[in-house]
């Protein structure tokens, strides 16, 4: 027979009887690690999860819900675009290597996009894309990027008339992986934005392809490209990318610290103090001196930036209080922009990470708390809520998620959307609890 009272036994037999985690949690603190496992979460406008009986919830939710849980929900990387005229596209990569994709999958309600599969409908659960294993994925406009475990780099969806995928074509559309025409194993990350994509190789150097319009694939040119070409400015040392969506801007950070930018400027996104149509730049050039930005993340025609003291900043669009400065407003005649970096309201020195949105952006701190600010769907109710702070009430200043929590692990902010991975419980039957 199984021992039933394992408090009480040498628990060398417990058969089928469930030990309560707490339990084993406080005797043996060591396995503590070993309870955890990196569940999913979601909240906001769509495409955002399911309930405790399998529905989908199609959106509205302003407080985070456990998405796509139970059994071998455990994620380590997770994405999601932020247009403003999609009802977004999400993607993730659990523990194991696999990619999944879900969302939006149709464009003007019949034409597949592909950036799923080739079907006519959009896709509330996750779906598996091949069996390779996969590092990272980013999600654009009815496309998205990802590298695999062997480096290499590929694409799905629509190439645009600009050829984001950097396959060599425009104008088609992939319902299954393409590798980009330049080919390689040694990608290391890539980013995603409305009709151009940026990515980054191991050796440091920054390769840029589809639209030019503004310059902003940074090769001195305005010529748009269907494959990947270097900078203009060359060199090794770049180690951090951002790409704003809603415009053609990129920033980039290198290992020395310095912050980059070059392309459309016409929200002040190159952080360089000019603003305006006249201000655009097809090469990179230094904002400011400084040496200490640490990481960067572009949404819609705003950025923000930690530095190595870990405070927050952020610059571009200001409209909903998405700078999270404490106003809703700007400085210049283009409306509320500010058009050089400007510290968060409420400052602080703990900021982790920080990820852009739609008017509106997340951030963890130090403390594993998470954090949000700006856009919050007021004008969409009941649709709203991606701050997750239980309203759907615009805030020019960070506020802690509903429920707070010190296990955040990583955040993607979306269109009113937002999704982030952080340490669950679980039992010994990998269930969450």
């Amino acid at each position: 027979m199984p021992t039933t009272n394992f408090k009480n036994s040498s628990g060398t037999d417990i058969g089928n009887t469930l030990v309560e985690k707490s339990y084993l949690m406080d005797r043996y603190p060591e396995l503590a690690d070993t309870f955890k496992q990196a569940g999913l979460w979601a909240w906001g406008r769509k495409f955002i999860g399911l309930d405790s009986g399998g529905n989908n919830i199609t959106g509205g939710l302003t407080t985070p819900v456990s998405a796509y849980g139970g059994k071998n929900n455990d994620w380590k990387f997770i994405a999601t675009d932020c247009n403003y005229s999609c009802l977004g596209s999400r993607g993730g990569i659990k523990t194991d290597g696999t990619l999944w994709v879900w969302g939006q999958n149709v464009r003007d309600g019949y034409l597949a996009t592909g950036q799923i599969d080739g079907t006519v409908s959009d896709k509330s659960t996750p779906v598996q894309i091949g069996a390779n294993t996969w590092k990272q994925i980013s999600m654009g406009s009815f496309h998205w990027m990802a590298i695999r475990t062997d480096g290499t780099l590929w694409g799905q969806g629509e190439c645009g008339n600009f050829g984001k995928l950097g396959t060599g074509e425009t104008t088609v559309k992939y319902s299954s992986p393409v590798q980009t025409i330049a080919g390689g194993t040694n990608w290391k990350s890539v980013v995603c934005g409305d009709s151009n994509t940026v990515a980054l190789k191991t050796d440091g150097t920054l390769w840029v392809w589809g639209d030019n319009t503004y310059g902003c694939l940074g090769d001195g040119t305005t010529t748009s490209r269907s494959s990947p070409v270097q900078t203009v400015a060359g060199g090794t040392t770049w180690k951090e990318i951002a790409l704003v969506a809603g415009s053609g801007a990129v920033l980039s950070i290198k290992t020395n610290g310095t912050l980059w930018s070059w392309g459309q400027n016409f929200y002040g996104l190159l952080a360089n103090g000019t603003v305006g149509n006249d201000t655009h730049t097809s090469s990179p050039a230094q904002v400011g001196s400084e040496t200490t930005w640490k990481q960067i993340s572009g949404g819609d025609n705003a950025v923000s930036g930690i530095k190595t003291d870990g405070t927050l900043w952020s610059w571009g669009y200001n409209g909903n209080g998405a700078l999270g400065d404490g106003t809703t407003g700007g400085e210049t005649m283009h409306g509320p922009v500010r058009y050089s970096p400007v510290q968060i309201y409420g400052g602080g020195t703990n900021w982790k990470v920080v990820s852009r949105g739609m008017r509106s952006a997340m951030a963890i701190k130090t403390d594993g708390t998470l954090w949000g600010w700006g856009w919050n769907g007021s004008a969409y109710a009941p649709y709203g809520g991606g701050l997750g702070d239980g309203t759907r009430v615009d805030k020019s200043s960070p506020v802690q998620i509903y429920n707070g929590g010190t296990n955040w692990k990583t955040i993607a902010a979306g269109n009113m959307t937002s999704f982030g991975i952080r340490d669950d419980s679980a039992d010994i039957f990998g269930n969450t609890l």
